[in-house]
């Protein structure tokens, strides 16, 4: 996300270039078939955090943000409404729109308590704190009630 696709593009544009001129029987060309403008928020967002807590609450490890390999419709949110938004969801991350395309069923419930967590923790939150107040400890659907 941290490059342009012009960037990118003009970076492998590059590199055929110096295999063309190292190799003479070498021959390419790129073609852009299907492009989407990266899209990245800043980590370090009170949504964010407040998304990463309830995982880390749910399934007891922590969840470190990271880019993912793919395109999305987030990137719409981002781009074209100025709204922050994240990709999250269960299951794994090779397995999407494939013949084998499947979920573990403890995946997808710990996802749900964990955006249900969220979404509780947003909705609930005191005005102006974006994450709660200080050493609040709120119950949610985990199961802690």
């Amino acid at each position: 996300p941290d490059e342009s696709l012009s960037e990118v593009q003009g970076e492998i544009e590059a590199i055929l270039r110096h295999q063309a001129q190292t190799d003479p029987s070498f021959s390419a060309r790129l073609e852009l078939i299907r492009v989407y403008e990266p899209a990245e928020i800043p980590p370090d967002l009170p949504q964010v955090a407040i998304l990463r807590e309830a995982v880390e609450t749910v399934t007891g490890r922590p969840a470190a943000p990271r880019g993912t390999p793919f395109s999305t419709d987030v990137r719409h949110f981002i781009h074209d409404m100025g709204i922050p938004g994240v990709t999250f969801g269960p299951g794994e991350i090779r397995v999407p729109h494939t013949t084998n395309e499947s979920i573990a069923i403890q995946d997808l419930i710990q996802a749900t308590r964990a955006v249900l967590l969220t979404a509780e923790r947003l909705l609930l939150q005191p005005a102006g704190h974006p994450t709660g107040e200080e050493g609040e400890e709120k119950d949610g659907p985990e199961g802690k009630d």
